[in-house]
């Protein structure tokens, strides 16, 4: 083995990842259901790896400068790097799995139409139903970052970003999974901590670390770690209302139930809650919007 690829240090995020908006990441079409959540053996909706660092990527990339290419490719992998040779990532995110037991309110089933925008009617065969995990559940998170001695000397550059990647998520502002344009699949990070070991001189903490046995008294701070985000942030046009609203005359959105005592359609509720749902509210928009256009381009 190269000295360079040995392993020099490995970083660890422990912390709870928690989905302040509902969130969609599906398997496909189900036998019933258009769009089925992905679940693991248990019937458990989880958070896939791969599905979670690529859409924390593309975030980071859309609203952050690269301060250092090749570190970059390091930390997220490349196939453009060195002669157009492959680099793996060295940032490695595990599966997040709920902390609860199952539980059926963990998921709902709502239903959506494509509209005819010049008609204002529903288009033919254009129903669907999807699946969504509810709100304000909680998911183990853990990730690691691997340092070789190749990039010993730019642990810190690795630190600005793994710095930034966890200011957006204690923020809450990374979104993933489907409907994100809907208002689905926002998520915030909480109570994280990060460990550091370096090896060789680390090795059986690391162990032991590893049969949750024992933790390091010196855990990391990353507040060390100088980082002016405002210097790295994009330009970008995203435009952000927040508002409160009144009902003007009344509303129902319609939410199908199993049991024969209550009505054919009733309001949408969670946790016994009124709510107004990201998609209907878009979809009222789009078409007052669309209409305005029209009356006034004539076209």
């Amino acid at each position: 083995m190269n000295d360079n690829s040995k392993l020099a240090s490995i970083i660890v995020i422990e912390g709870i990842l928690e989905n302040t908006s509902p969130f969609v990441i599906g398997t496909g079409k189900g036998d019933i259901i258009d769009i089925e959540i992905i679940k693991d053996e248990n019937g458990n909706p989880y958070i896939p790896g791969t599905s979670f660092v690529g859409a924390l990527r593309h975030h980071i990339s859309k609203n952050f400068k690269e301060e250092d290419k090749e570190t970059w490719e390091y930390f997220w992998g490349s196939k453009n790097l060195n002669n157009n040779k492959a680099v793996q990532s060295h940032f490695i995110v595990s599966d997040a799995m709920v902390k609860d037991n199952k539980n059926e309110s963990f998921i709902a089933i709502r239903d959506g139409v494509a509209m005819d925008e010049k008609t204002g009617t529903a288009k033919e065969k254009a129903k669907y139903d999807y699946e969504i995990v509810n709100k304000d559940l909680e998911f183990e998170f853990k990730a690691e970052i691997k340092i070789r001695e190749s990039f010993k000397d730019k642990t810190i550059d690795i630190l600005k970003i793994l710095k930034t990647i966890l200011t957006e998520l204690e923020s809450g502002e990374v979104q993933f999974g489907t409907f994100t344009t809907k208002g689905f699949g926002r998520f915030k990070l909480k109570n994280f901590q990060i460990l550091k070991f370096d090896f060789p001189n680390d090795g059986v903490n690391y162990l032991k670390f590893l049969q949750s046995k024992y933790l390091p008294e010196d855990k990391l701070d990353l507040k060390k770690i100088e980082l002016d985000l405002n210097k790295i942030k994009k330009d970008n046009d995203d435009c952000i209302i927040t508002a409160d609203f009144s009902i003007k005359s009344s509303l129902i959105i319609g939410s199908y139930t199993t049991d024969s005592k209550d009505p054919d359609k009733v309001h949408i509720k969670y946790d016994d809650k009124n709510v107004l749902t990201g998609t209907s509210l878009k979809g009222a928009i789009r078409s007052r919007a669309f209409k305005i256009v029209n009356t006034l381009s004539k076209n």
